[in-house]
């Protein structure tokens, strides 16, 4: 389903959503939300479009927007950028949740930066021209029985490199095998935000974002994290983090380069 087109930076968009997920990229069961450039076309081969953008659906009951950033280069080869897993489903089903009401649903977005840039005319593949945005979703069933001091996710990829989450007390972002992702001397600048969601008010939270345009991982400096990223006592049936002993935690990881963040900051 595609809404209307809207204008934002001087250029065309519109959104794409699937309310049972994109079959291609294996989301059942979750809401997935586009952002689309209409004129992409009109691009020159050699030009990017660097947008910084957020997506987002509005809680109707707490007059709220559950929103989530994403950054990406557009160019005319690629007019799209997506939230595959933007919502389980079932959360946004639910009408104590505010999403969807009396069968009606508002969702949105806003362009926040735009920039332009020319493409070298020699081609050079790097690691930058990968998508650089990644949102990750970790369900970890039966916390209760969990006893050893850490706990890592399965590897998922974002930004052209391989990532892992850690959870002990803590919450950290790990960059997943470094010895064989980074070359000697290499250095990932990367900003991300972690999140706890809240299963029963369907809320993103506890998150907790990198701060200051992000952070440098290289070999030895592999991961970064919060040692006390959340109370133990939060995590209860009460309080909605911890539904069924199951908690859900999400990774939203870009990994744009220096002069990406510069602009967007």
């Amino acid at each position: 389903m595609e809404r209307c087109e809207f204008d934002a930076c001087d250029h065309k968009w519109k959104l794409a959503l699937y309310t049972n997920g994109n079959e291609e990229t294996n989301s059942k069961d979750h809401i997935s939300l586009y952002l689309i450039s209409v004129d992409s076309n009109s691009f020159d081969f050699d030009q990017d479009i660097l947008v910084s953008y957020n997506l987002f659906v509005l809680d109707q009951v707490r007059d709220k927007y559950l929103k989530i950033q994403g950054v990406s280069r557009f160019h005319a080869l690629k007019s799209e950028s997506s939230f595959d897993k933007f919502l389980p489903l079932e959360i946004f089903m639910d009408p104590l949740n505010g999403y969807l009401l009396d069968d009606t649903c508002m969702f949105g977005a806003e362009v926040c930066y735009f920039v332009k840039q020319i493409r070298p005319k020699s081609l050079t593949i790097t690691k930058n021209m990968i998508d650089a945005t990644f949102l990750y979703r970790w369900k970890i069933e039966k916390f209760s029985e969990l006893k050893d001091e850490a706990y890592y996710s399965q590897k998922f990829t974002g930004g052209g490199y391989d990532w892992e989450l850690g959870n002990s007390l803590s919450l950290f972002l790990a960059l997943a095998d470094p010895s064989s992702n980074l070359f000697v001397g290499e250095i990932v600048h990367v900003t991300f935000r972690l999140r706890v969601v809240n299963q029963v008010k369907g809320l993103l939270h506890k998150d907790k974002a990198s701060i200051g345009g992000g952070v440098r991982m290289t070999k030895s400096r592999n991961g970064m994290g919060w040692n006390q990223f959340m109370p133990l006592c939060n995590l209860n049936e009460s309080s909605g983090y911890l539904v069924n002993d199951t908690c859900i935690i999400y990774a939203d990881v870009d990994t744009g380069n220096e002069e990406s963040i510069k602009y967007l900051w």
